[in-house]
């Protein structure tokens, strides 16, 4: 806790646990900086993040840290292992701020290797901003794989890569998951094809009262078909009451890529959807900030062409 890991050449933290602890432990993370670190394009996997983390029978929580101008290395890269026991492990990752980290890997990057439906561990996002960050094109601010995952209360903003949400959860049970009350702005994809916004294999994860307007990309969600075989209801994407940019469903629906673009793929419900943006979000203190920022650069661009 209360640490600051600056200017180095390798990962900040890197821990691994064992299963030869016999009682499940916690790992915190707290109040930590982690700025102007630039790892080298030789470094392997683990250390091209500021926190590596191999868990098992472990829990996490990663709150109120600093993630900043870091040059090469992603933010968060969490493994879960196999547990030894039968209860999933759960992790938090808490009012953290990404900004500025440019050609690394995703900013933060969740994966399972559980195969076992008893111990799927579970993640929650929460509170967290996720701007400017410019990750090398083939990783995403957010990458998850394997496990259950709700996304609440986040900003992300201004940032380029793969997707903003790269979501596979094809080999795992269907769950009600949420990705609820997010301000997912003006971001753009950079696969050289197609820009997606939203990439997801999902079972069960649900999109409501978020504001997603990203112009620059072609679809807001690319809803991908999982690997297993879906019941017809666990092949559909709820995702009702969001804001995304217009009033027209015509418009909302030439930025959605689902069954009705591509047979197999998920069927994604957007309708009812929002007619403005929701209020707590828009004057929520990372929005507002983004839309003075906005207007700045309005303002700057009448200027030059004036």
């Amino acid at each position: 806790m209360d640490s600051d890991f600056s200017s180095n050449s390798i990962s900040g933290i890197a821990y691994e646990s064992s299963n030869i602890v016999p009682n499940r432990h916690n790992v915190h993370i707290e109040r930590c900086v982690f700025t102007n670190n630039n790892i080298t394009m030789d470094t392997n996997d683990e250390e091209r993040y500021a926190v590596s983390l191999k868990l098992q029978n472990s829990d996490f929580v990663i709150g109120n840290c600093l993630f900043q101008d870091n040059i090469g290395m992603g933010g968060i890269v969490v493994d879960f292992q196999e547990p030894s026991d039968f209860d999933g492990q759960v992790g938090h990752i808490l009012n953290c701020e990404f900004e500025g980290n440019v050609n690394g890997s995703d900013v933060v990057n969740l994966s399972s290797s559980a195969s076992s439906p008893a111990v799927y561990p579970y993640v929650k996002i929460e509170g967290s901003s996720f701007v400017r960050n410019s990750p090398l094109d083939s990783f995403s601010i957010i990458s998850i794989k394997g496990l259950y995952i709700d996304i609440v209360s986040n900003i992300m903003y201004n940032n380029d890569g793969g997707n903003v949400l790269y979501l596979d959860q094809s080999n795992i049970p269907f769950l009600t998951q949420k990705c609820t009350d997010n301000a997912i702005i003006y971001n753009i994809g950079q696969d050289i094809n197609e820009k997606h916004t939203i990439e997801l294999q999902s079972n069960g994860m649900e999109f409501h009262n978020n504001i997603i307007q990203n112009p620059a990309n072609e679809f807001e969600i690319n809803a991908i078909s999982g690997d297993q075989a879906y019941s017809s209801e666990e092949n559909i994407i709820n995702a009702t009451s969001n804001w995304w940019g217009t009033g027209s469903a015509y418009q909302i629906m030439n930025r959605i890529r689902d069954s009705d673009e591509v047979i197999g793929f998920a069927d994604v419900i957007f309708e009812p959807f929002l007619t403005t943006q929701p209020s707590d979000i828009q004057n929520s203190k990372y929005v507002v900030y983004v839309r003075v920022e906005l207007c700045l650069l309005s303002y700057l661009c009448i200027c030059l062409y004036a």
